[in-house]
């Protein structure tokens, strides 16, 4: 991992584990073969999330580490990255 790759992730607070387990499931469910070998740098476009699939994996990211997405976040999501940064814990005043 590069020094920015590093300064970015500290503001992550989801491993990339994490995103690819539940990157998995969502694209299981949406019938989509492809295998999940992402990191946070990956687009959106890259994954193969629309609106809708990025919907369920916010919602599975939101029930299994109890975060929510901080809706102001959501113009500036380009990449998994991105999304990851948008989750807050629950009971955050950020």
């Amino acid at each position: 991992m590069t020094s920015s790759e590093t300064d970015a992730a500290q503001d992550i607070l989801i491993s990339e584990e994490a995103m690819r387990s539940v990157l998995g499931r969502v694209l299981d469910d949406a019938d989509n073969a492809r295998p999940v070998q992402y990191s946070f740098d990956s687009t959106l476009e890259e994954v193969g999330l629309d609106s809708l699939l990025i919907a369920g994996v916010i919602v599975e990211l939101e029930e299994e580490l109890d975060v929510l997405l901080d809706l102001q976040a959501t113009e500036r999501l380009v990449t998994l990255g991105d999304l990851c940064r948008a989750l807050r814990p629950v009971g955050s005043s950020s």
